[in-house]
């Protein structure tokens, strides 16, 4: 899903200069505004310092600040290779391709900067395209947007904006379908299998050759193709005259479409009148700007000592939504922790609430000459002692017979006085033990009394002591 913002896509082709300002958010990117200026120079040694000019003219042109900016090179450029990968973790597919296609170059792959779409997984293996352009290309074009107070964020191809941008407005059915965008320099073929890139190639060739050189592309790229079908459309857009379509229809037995796809772009009027009606020519530079808000294809060959340097403006909205994640986390805790000790003070005033009720009736009842012993709170209640002593001297082990409590405050009387028949000397002996072990109450050493065929007992209990 593409982000909604606003993103500056620059192109310099030849002497030209084009910027395409899009809101992204949509299915469809819309654009805002379309620039172009051309370097004027009379001979060869003054093209720099016009190209500055130029990209400085165009650059001063847009109003406002883009949340980014990305350069858009022509595919003319780029290096393509249809590579299968003995691994299907995306991680190890990205470790793998600069090796796997190194073998392929005629040069030194330093000279490249590298970046891979994945395309199909096939046994295990997965098919990508592996995309290469000159790291000179690239330093080249970003020195003269550096000059005019521009580092672009991204680098990518114009044919990948076109296929994203053909993808978003047609939504080519499943299968393998083509499109072939012309333009004013050669053209750009490109072949989707099902929502997916699998391969492109730039065709620099005269029209006459172009239905040719397109059937010839379509049967290299099935000769190598793993995941089976054919092509089963072709779509024509950009420059193309009736001579061109003529020529199409008649080449391809495959349905043949020629379309201007761009309508479906939404445009301001001034974007209309700036393009003079050729809004095909920045069909690639509207899908690189489109991607880079990821939407539809991207690519970025910004890597590997070419990288964005200036990464805090990147970092601040992500920084930004962490600390506010964090706070709150920290907040929700806060909250746990004042609800708790809220509730905590509340049950303390409850209980405090309760114990000046006691005192007070304790007090009331003293004033009418009725003794109420402190001791009679502080004692376990009757049911939890009786539960205690059978717990602790279970019927199997010894019968009790006579369970006599005093009060707390009786003078010379035991508090509690049990008394009973031992049934199992050994087991008595642990109930005893156990007995030692109750939180209630503590025990003196019991009064065992032998007679004919069985023994009693009596032990006292006493209050704990604290």
């Amino acid at each position: 899903m593409a982000l909604k913002a606003k993103i500056a896509a620059v192109e310099i082709a030849g002497d030209v200069v084009r910027v395409a300002v899009v809101r992204s958010g949509r299915r469809l990117p819309k654009v805002l505004a379309l620039h172009e200026v051309r370097a004027e120079y009379t001979t060869p040694e003054e093209r720099p310092e016009a190209l500055q000019r130029a990209v400085a003219e165009a650059i001063r042109q847009v109003k406002g600040r883009p949340a980014a900016w990305v350069l858009c090179l022509s595919s003319f450029h780029a290096i393509v290779r249809t590579l299968t990968i003995p691994f299907r973790r995306a991680r190890k597919v990205a470790a793998a391709v600069r090796f796997e296609l190194e073998p392929y170059l005629a040069f030194p792959i330093e000279e490249l900067s590298v970046d891979f779409l994945p395309v199909i997984e096939v046994d295990h293996q997965t098919d990508v395209l592996a995309v290469g352009v000159r790291r000179a290309v690239i330093e080249e074009q970003l020195a003269l947007l550096q000059s005019a107070g521009i580092d672009p964020e991204g680098v990518d191809l114009d044919a990948i904006g076109l296929a994203g941008l053909w993808r978003a407005a047609h939504a080519p059915k499943k299968g393998l379908h083509a499109l072939l965008h012309v333009g004013e320099d050669g053209a750009v073929l490109s072949i989707l299998n099902n929502r997916a890139l699998a391969y492109f190639r730039h065709l620099a060739t005269t029209p006459d050759r172009l239905p040719r050189e397109t059937q010839n592309s379509i049967r290299a790229f099935l000769a190598g193709w793993r995941g089976g079908g054919e092509v089963a459309s072709l779509t024509i857009a950009g420059h193309v005259g009736e001579e061109l379509q003529k020529a199409f229809d008649d080449s391809f037995p495959i349905p043949v479409s020629h379309v201007n796809w761009m309508d479906s772009v939404k445009t301001f009027r001034a974007a209309q009148q700036t393009s003079g009606g050729g809004m095909h020519r920045w069909a690639g530079l509207i899908g690189v700007a489109q991607g880079a808000a990821g939407g539809g294809c991207s690519l970025n060959f910004r890597q590997n000592g070419l990288a964005y340097a200036n990464r805090a403006k990147d970092l601040a909205p992500h920084v930004m939504a962490l600390c506010c994640m964090v706070l709150l986390v920290l907040a929700g805790i806060a909250w746990h922790f004042y609800h708790g000790r809220f509730k905590s003070v509340e049950e303390a005033s409850r209980l405090q609430a309760e114990i000046q009720t006691l005192e007070s009736e304790v007090l009331a009842l003293q004033g009418q000459g009725v003794n109420v012993p402190t001791e009679y709170f502080q004692a376990p209640i009757l049911l939890d002692i009786l539960q205690e002593i059978a717990a602790k001297l279970p019927n199997d082990k010894a019968a009790v017979t006579e369970i006599r409590i005093e009060r707390p405050d009786a003078p010379n009387l035991p508090w509690i006085d049990i008394k009973g028949e031992v049934r199992d000397d050994a087991g008595f002996s642990a109930a005893v033990a156990a007995l030692r072990q109750s939180s209630l109450f503590s025990i003196e050493e019991p009064e065992l009394k032998l007679g004919e065929g069985r023994s009693t007992f009596r032990i006292v209990a006493k209050r704990k002591t604290s």
